[in-house]
């Protein structure tokens, strides 16, 4: 979000609790979509990085068209604002339901697709974000309350980019289970429409490269064990397919990560993480010019692991 100003408006929003099975928020909060995605992270992922796959379909930086590409498939583009990093400015109906120890909850939300430093619609194009939820419930409350929950969700809107809409659609399902020291996660997600690749090459001051007419999927798997009152060990595998539809774009990153935590105390956490990093150009042969086809080849093949650590004071 700070990526282009210092200072940011990250959240602001009002809720209403009048009307029986149906609340109202409204204002800039997160989108209901992927678990990954919703939840009060950093003060409760173990991760410092999201997965591939909400890293590369969810988290999403507005940009406008600078230009054609060599590839006319994909077009060149650049930053107009921070990263929407999966928040929007809109309006949300959602409840919750409880019968015993189980639980069914949905979210529908109308948002404008657009950067979060202006409130307003720029283009007039909406996005609709709907999310149900299913959950049997073994105890506890707020975010660290213990579950089995399964969820789907789907996201459908436009984007405005080189003087035109573009469809873009992004939707998954998935399951989360938290009981006592154990954790087990996963997600499937889908995109389908206007698709960022990414820096292209990928360093800093290169153009984005943009597909308003691709697909990718992925999904992600993770779990924890807290296996002492202070400590708990993490892993997650995430695989990404990106751009799929036509062969020349499609790249195979895959990462994964383990993740040690040592909780110091109520309000501080230390958080390090171990990333083994892994992509594949799926279709060399497709790429025709033999040059662009060595320097899409060298990237993956020079992607080194990655070591990060977070401190996590929660005031």
């Amino acid at each position: 979000m700070t990526l282009q100003r210092d200072v940011v408006l990250a959240g602001l929003s009002l809720t209403f609790n009048h009307l029986p099975g149906a609340r109202i928020r409204v204002g800039l909060f997160k989108l209901p979509t992927d678990e990954e995605a919703v939840m009060a992270g950093p003060s409760l992922s173990p991760y410092v990085y999201f997965s591939d796959v909400v890293q590369n379909l969810l988290v999403e930086p507005p940009l406008r068209a600078t230009g054609p590409s060599s590839n006319p498939t994909l077009t060149r583009g650049e930053m107009v604002s921070g990263c929407n990093c999966l928040h929007d400015w809109g309006v949300q109906v959602y409840d919750w339901f409880r019968r015993g120890p189980w639980e069914v909850s949905y979210a529908a939300m109308l948002s404008n697709g657009g950067e979060l430093e202006n409130p307003g619609d720029q283009d007039g194009n909406k996005d609709l974000t709907l999310r149900a939820q299913v959950s049997y419930i073994f105890g506890g409350a707020g975010p660290a309350r213990q579950d089995l929950s399964l969820f789907a969700w789907r996201q459908e809107g436009e984007r405005r980019f080189g003087g035109a809409d573009h469809s873009r659609i992004r939707e998954g399902v998935g399951f989360k289970y938290l009981k006592g020291p154990h954790r087990l996660a996963g997600s499937w997600l889908r995109g389908d429409g206007m698709i960022i690749a990414g820096l292209n090459p990928p360093f800093a001051g290169q153009a984005y490269a943009v597909a308003t007419d691709e697909k990718a999927d992925g999904w992600y798997l993770e779990g924890g064990w807290r296996f002492q009152p202070k400590w708990e060990v993490d892993l997650r595998h995430s695989v990404l397919h990106l751009m799929t539809r036509h062969p020349i774009n499609t790249r195979l990153p895959q990462t994964t990560t383990l993740a040690l935590q040592h909780f110091l105390r109520k309000d501080t956490r230390i958080s390090v993480n171990y990333e083994w990093r892994r992509g594949a150009v799926a279709h060399p042969e497709a790429i025709a010019n033999p040059v662009e086809r060595a320097n899409a080849m060298a990237i993956p093949a020079n992607l080194g692991d990655r070591v990060s650590a977070q401190l996590t004071w929660t005031y």
